[in-house]
């Protein structure tokens, strides 16, 4: 239960950083939905029927919401049926309609202010923890810095600003230069876009390839190599999950055995096509 709620909650804050980027690169969005807000109020409080319309609205929107969360349809079925039921059998009128219409709004703008300032001050802690792990500059300069990169949005739009912010974060502390931040946010979007795996999975796997990367360039950072790598690697017969079991099981032959990662991923291609099961593959590649 513990998990479902923190699921939940990350797809709230996500939700919330998304509408809060759109404010920030569209101002009038905010009006627009104001003047949005007022109409549905209008039509809200107009007429009995149409009360009962926004509110079925309402409730077939959480109801989605609930459904996509959980993917349970009986259970969304049932939330939306009883929603419905507690709907129809109130007597509405005008000032009945202004009540819950005032207090569901207000409820709304509440949450999303509270929410939003949490998410402020999570990114904030982030971001300060990583300045101090900056060996250049000052920590204020340095917190500037990574805060702009965060607000930035990704390439592909995959990763909202939390997941911006810890990637970030990552990135200080395997010691990419900030001038590459950027360029290493969108290799890891495409990485989690990709390969569809978690953020925590994408840098862990960023850092292997990043310290491969940089051990072959003579301690060199280069995210042109690192694409030149991620490029390589998608061109391989093999769905995500089995490559990366071969490559997390004999990763450390590379620069044993191997040449180098492209010697590496070379050598586990021929054995593909020899038609050889995972288990033998990783034994030959090690």
């Amino acid at each position: 239960m513990e998990k479902k709620q923190n699921t939940l909650r990350e797809s709230w804050y996500s939700l919330i950083g998304i509408i809060k980027e759109v404010f920030s690169l569209y101002p009038f969005a905010g009006i627009f939905l104001l003047y949005l807000g007022f109409q549905c109020y209008k039509l809200f409080t107009a007429s009995t029927n149409g009360t009962i319309f926004i509110l079925c609205l309402i409730i077939g929107f959480l109801s989605v919401g609930v459904y996509a969360k959980n993917k349970s349809f009986f259970e969304t079925m049932l939330a939306f049926l009883l929603g419905v039921l507690t709907i129809f059998s109130i007597t509405w009128d005008t000032e009945k309609a202004i009540i819950v219409g005032s207090m569901f709004f207000g409820f709304f703008i509440l949450f999303f202010a509270i929410s939003a300032v949490s998410l402020s001050s999570r990114i904030e802690t982030i971001l300060t923890h990583a300045s101090n792990f900056i060996t250049s500059g000052n920590q204020k300069n340095n917190y500037t810095a990574l805060d702009q990169i965060v607000k930035k949005k990704s390439k592909y739009g995959q990763l909202h600003i939390e997941d911006r912010a810890k990637a970030v974060r990552f990135l200080i502390f395997i010691k990419v230069p900030i001038d590459d931040l950027p360029e290493s946010l969108n290799i890891l979007e495409s990485i989690k876009t990709v390969y569809q795996i978690s953020l925590d999975e994408a840098l862990t796997f960023y850092r292997s390839i990043f310290m491969l990367n940089k051990r072959g360039n003579y301690n060199n950072f280069s995210n042109l190599g690192l694409e030149l790598i991620f490029s390589r690697i998608i061109q391989l017969p093999l769905v995500p999950q089995e490559f990366f079991q071969i490559f997390n099981s004999s990763k450390t032959s590379i620069f044993g055995k191997h040449k180098n990662i492209f010697d590496y991923l070379d050598d586990m291609e021929k054995l593909l096509e020899q038609g050889l099961d995972i288990d033998t593959i990783i034994e030959k590649l090690k």
